[in-house]
């Protein structure tokens, strides 16, 4: 089954890390964009610095699409996780449509609604699998 390959494969997370390290190394190495101001400087904590530094860094389009892959690949493996939990539990596969929606979107949402529907369905909510 093909679905089951691509939830399965580790390619797609494989090829979305390349792609982010690669759009990465290009930007520190070609660029005096913010990262590599950052980097030079030794300020990397300033990343962290609050909502106004966020919106600084993020106002770099190289940025925002290093931002863009790296939400991607989290919510791809999340949703995965998801997936394959549900198979596991052999969940029906209408009631992990919307949670597996809302994960490619807003992916701690998606995941909390998740779990909830999976303790009201199978009444039982594991912290290890």
């Amino acid at each position: 089954n093909g679905t089951k390959v691509l939830i399965n494969s580790i390619l797609v997370p494989l090829i979305l890390g390349f792609t982010y390290f690669y759009v990465f190394y290009i930007y520190i190495n070609t660029s005096e964009g913010i990262f590599s101001n950052i980097l030079d400087k030794g300020k990397t904590f300033e990343l962290y610095m609050g909502i106004d530094q966020l919106k600084k860094i993020l106002s770099d389009k190289n940025v925002l699409l290093l931002f863009w892959i790296h939400f991607l690949t989290a919510n791809l493996v999340l949703g995965a996780w998801i997936a394959t939990d549900a198979a596991k539990n052999k969940a029906l596969q209408f009631i992990v449509l919307v949670p597996l929606v809302l994960t490619y979107f807003v992916g701690p949402i998606g995941l909390g609604v998740y779990l909830i529907l999976r303790l009201l369905a199978a009444q039982k909510l594991k912290l290890f699998d």
